[in-house]
């Protein structure tokens, strides 16, 4: 059993596996974690705070509003970006360079949620966040967007 299975997430898209020690595996992860840390915490609002979805880009290049009954939520910690997708929660790395964003393949729980739409809702919001490539805070609304300043999600922050 591999680690995602173990913790009841399937990755969306692989990452190719590299062999390492054990060791070797813990000081990259702190690395990496301390460098994306670094990087979030200057000046950037965003880490630490929880945002609500308040609309997405669905796979047709519509922008669609979160089901009622199905919330979707974002949060990024410096480490790693979470959420909910409507049925199904997600979790991620990023990085940031000023207003770059890139987010690493996501894992999510695989619940199959029967309502109609919830299904697509997840997995057009799941492929819009994969899709970031900018981030800004305008207004207090966090956008990520695409390269060609397409708008993909944007999210007001939650209240704690």
């Amino acid at each position: 059993m591999n680690s995602e299975s173990a913790t009841g997430y399937d990755l969306l898209l692989p990452c190719p596996a590299r062999p390492r020690s054990q060791s070797a595996t813990s000081t990259a992860r702190a690395a990496a974690s301390a460098s994306a840390a670094s990087r979030w915490r200057r000046g950037r609002p965003v880490e630490g705070a929880s945002w609500s979805v308040t609309g997405y880009a669905g796979a047709d290049g519509a922008w669609r509003a979160p089901l009622a009954a199905h919330a979707l939520t974002l949060a990024f910690d410096g480490t790693g970006v979470r959420g909910s997708a409507g049925c199904n929660s997600f979790r991620g790395g990023y990085t940031t360079d000023g207003s770059r964003l890139a987010v690493t393949p996501l894992a999510t729980t695989r619940k199959l949620c029967r309502e109609p739409g919830v299904m697509e809702q997840e997995r057009d919001f799941v492929d819009a966040v994969r899709a970031a490539t900018r981030w800004a805070v305008e207004d207090g609304r966090l956008v990520l967007r695409r390269d060609d300043t397409r708008r993909l999600v944007e999210a007001v922050r939650s209240a704690r």
